[in-house]
């Protein structure tokens, strides 16, 4: 869901997860935050990164140039809905074959909002979790919980390199998946 109207309608019918939310504006916020904020929104800008970027290839310059300008004004408006309070979770439309040249553009795309670290992971287990109404099994490291786990180098809380490292290992439900 891109557009203004289709935002608010996915608001005022209770949808819980809105994808892209590109155009959102300061009206749509107040109406998420007017109805509970049970509305989470999941910008997946990484195919914006990925064609803006050229990790997709054979995009005319015209589209590339569009492209540039919608990034700029999505991050505007997703940074001011988040600054309000509005929940971001995480995910991502990119295809396979770009996320395989660059696999963390969503964490690169949302660094650009200004966002640190903490808030990023937050985002991507916490928030991700609480989206799909699974935080009391999933979404922290607690006893009891899932054991879904990434192990990286260094301190991916503080660096922003090490944040967007290959994991090491991959754990999910405790048991060793790579």
């Amino acid at each position: 869901c891109h557009g203004i109207e289709g935002i608010k309608l996915c608001v005022k019918t209770g949808v819980r997860s809105i994808e892209h939310a590109t155009y959102i504006d300061k009206e749509c916020v107040d109406l998420i935050l007017a109805l509970g904020n049970r509305s989470f929104l999941v910008p997946t800008f990484a195919v914006v990164w990925a064609i803006r970027d050229g990790i997709v290839d054979d995009i005319p310059g015209e589209v590339r140039d569009k492209i540039a300008v919608v990034a700029s004004q999505c991050l505007k408006n997703l940074k001011y809905a988040f600054d309000r309070g509005v929940r971001l979770g995480f995910g991502t439309d990119i295809d396979q074959a770009a996320f395989d040249r660059a696999p963390f553009l969503e964490f690169i795309a949302r660094r650009e909002m200004g966002l640190d670290n903490l808030t990023l992971l937050r985002q991507a287990t916490i928030g991700s979790a609480e989206l799909i109404g699974l935080e009391s099994r999933t979404g922290t490291v607690k006893e009891g919980k899932d054991a879904d786990l990434i192990v990286l180098c260094g301190k991916p809380d503080e660096v922003f390199e090490d944040l967007i490292q290959k994991p090491l290992m991959v754990f999910a439900r405790g048991r060793r998946f790579y």
